[in-house]
């Protein structure tokens, strides 16, 4: 998905030769593209294109978080010396000097991301690796739910989603 958006998205950064050749031997070029900027993806339209390319549900988030964030902070481009960024993109950044609950507060107000996928992004893109998130993941991926519900107690057979209140009680059992 990540690929799609930014061929469809963005200019061709470079080529390569790919590091293993097609099933017939040929070895055609890769094109990679960097990731779009969000005044590229604030347009309207793009959330029908992006349902075109398989993003379901997912389209209109990415839209109206790209125009929330344009919106909010302009598309005014700030030169870095090493490359050309938006405002938004240099707001975004900022998100990595905030303290977790501040950064996590911030993400909340996304479209579409709820306690769940703010912290996937705290973990993976903004570096805030605190005993919260590695006792989650860790819990959700290596423990099957029926062996997790015996030994807190806090989950029924009938419960899907892991809600903000089981995990802030995984928290508090687990500090």
């Amino acid at each position: 998905m990540v690929h799609t958006l930014c061929k469809h998205y963005s200019p061709p950064l470079l080529s390569l030769e790919p590091p293993v050749p097609d099933s017939d031997g040929t070895a055609k070029d890769v094109t990679y593209h960097p990731f779009p900027t969000p005044s590229n993806l604030a347009a309207p339209e793009v959330a029908t294109k992006l349902r075109s390319l398989g993003f379901g549900y997912r389209a209109d988030f990415i839209q109206r978080t790209a125009k929330m964030l344009v919106e909010e902070h302009g598309a005014a481009t700030i030169d870095s010396g090493y490359s050309v960024i938006e405002a938004p993109e240099t707001w975004l950044m900022t998100l990595r000097d905030l303290d977790t609950p501040g950064a996590r507060e911030e993400l909340l107000k996304f479209v579409g991301v709820g306690r769940k996928i703010a912290d996937c992004i705290l973990l993976m893109s903004l570096d805030k690796v605190t005993s919260d998130f590695w006792l989650a993941e860790s819990m959700l991926t290596l423990v099957h739910r029926e062996r997790l519900s015996q030994w807190t107690h806090m989950f029924t057979k009938s419960q899907r989603n892991i809600t903000g209140s089981v995990l802030l009680g995984i928290q508090k059992r687990c500090p």
